[in-house]
């Protein structure tokens, strides 16, 4: 059906300007020390918030938004050393996208890694 590849070439490009919108956030919060961290932990939230709610977030944006905000070594090491609560609440929050099969990642190991994120930053402080 031609209206069927329309629309998924129209998704594909709205995935592709989320994911660069994602990045220029990425950037512009990296300058915000704490406060950006925060900010992940609260763009995380509600993506995930809304994805469990509706139904309508693609697995794949949920993907992004990890591999952008965790899958980066230097952003993950950024919300670790900036705010370990966010870094948990991050982690927590991908852990739930995943349990609840609104995220298949490609890789067996996110769990594993989203678990060592949590256990950091409790190591770092932060209230189990």
């Amino acid at each position: 059906d031609r209206h069927a590849g329309a629309n998924r070439d129209i998704k594909r490009i709205d995935l592709r300007r989320q994911q660069r919108s994602t990045l220029r956030r990425q950037a512009e919060y990296l300058q915000t020390a704490a406060r950006g961290a925060s900010e992940f932990a609260e763009t995380v939230d509600r993506l995930v918030g809304f994805a469990e709610t509706t139904h309508a977030i693609p697995g794949t944006l949920i993907e992004a938004v990890h591999d952008a905000y965790v899958g980066d070594p230097m952003v993950r090491a950024f919300i670790l050393r900036e705010n370990p609560a966010a870094a948990k609440i991050i982690a927590e929050r991908f852990l739930s996208a995943r349990r609840r099969g609104l995220w298949h990642p490609l890789r067996n190991s996110i769990d594993d890694d989203l678990t060592a994120l949590i256990a950091e930053a409790e190591a770092l402080g932060v209230a189990a």
